[in-house]
């Protein structure tokens, strides 16, 4: 109760839920007592201050001489208001730098709008990286194995080729994991056109290797006797861009379908090579991006 003398009171918890002490008349604050009589501490604060605060600076002040607003439940001059005064001024410094508020808001909503574009551009990469290139690898070395193991001099130049393809894929797979998911991130906020010309250094590579091995499997069928596929319409490249990102194309089942054909011929499995070379020429004129036509014999 306001004006009542506190070493009547029932309870030692008093003002702010402190202790007091009715022999020293002040209130254990931990690292200092206060006199609420006085409204002071009984020692120096041993806070240095804030120049920007004067009242921070007052060694034996209680809450900035405002107990109503404020508790110092520790001693040490760290109160709600020694906390609000100190953010008010770290913002009005904040607000003398920086540009208007108005301002300020729109570049961060620009900057958050092109982290999430290049975020996204950049999981989407990967996403088909992941989708494409690893069984790819996997399916090419086992071609190349198998063409090797023709023993022919043109078996073993498309063995080299297929192997040479897996390496670079292999490591266009590395590039996108390691680098793909930051990189749009950071080109976006350069300007969309820049992060275009970007997308586009990465994508194109990636298509044309995957142009290349759908072109190679005629290559390797007409090397075996028996075999031919005739290409009556070569690749549209946008036909086949437009494929490979509704996921309609799957030319790690072509090449492992490849080497089964392969190994077929280099064991003299007659039938089982004409069989599956009917599946895999089916497989292929799903495909809209091209026409072929294949001729067992």
């Amino acid at each position: 109760m306001l004006g009542a003398n506190p070493a009547n009171a029932a309870t030692s918890l008093l003002y702010t839920g402190e202790m007091y002490d009715s022999s020293a008349s002040m209130y254990y604050l931990r690292a200092r007592w206060y006199d609420a009589a006085t409204g002071r501490f009984n020692r120096m604060d041993p806070f240095a201050g804030n120049n920007q605060d004067p009242q921070s600076l007052h060694k034996y002040l209680y809450c900035h001489a405002n107990p109503v607003n404020g508790i110092d439940p520790t001693g040490l001059e760290f109160s709600y208001t020694s906390i609000l005064s100190a953010l008010k001024t770290i913002a009005v410094f904040i607000g003398k730098i920086l540009l208007p508020t108005f301002l300020r808001h729109n570049m961060l909503t620009v900057f958050v709008v092109r982290f999430l574009i290049g975020a996204g551009i950049g999981a989407t990469i990967m996403h088909y990286a992941e989708h494409y290139i690893p069984p790819l690898v996997t399916a090419l070395r086992g071609l190349a194995v198998s063409l090797a193991a023709l023993g022919t001099i043109r078996g073993l130049l498309l063995a080299a080729a297929a192997f040479g393809m897996s390496y670079l894929l292999r490591n266009m797979h590395r590039d996108i994991i390691s680098k793909q998911i930051l990189r749009p991130i950071f080109y976006q906020q350069l300007g969309a056109f820049i992060n275009i010309v970007r997308l586009y250094r990465t994508i194109s590579p990636f298509l044309d290797a995957l142009r290349w091995v759908e072109k190679v499997i005629p290559e390797v069928i007409n090397s075996i006797p028996g075999l031919h596929f005739q290409i009556i319409s070569d690749v549209r490249v946008s036909a086949f861009a437009w494929a490979v990102a509704l996921k309609k194309v799957d030319p790690a089942g072509d090449i492992n379908l490849l080497s089964q054909i392969v190994d077929h011929h280099r064991l003299g499995q007659v039938w089982m090579k004409r069989f599956k070379a009917l599946i895999l020429a089916a497989r292929l004129r799903q495909y809209d991006f091209w026409e072929i036509r294949l001729t067992v014999t």
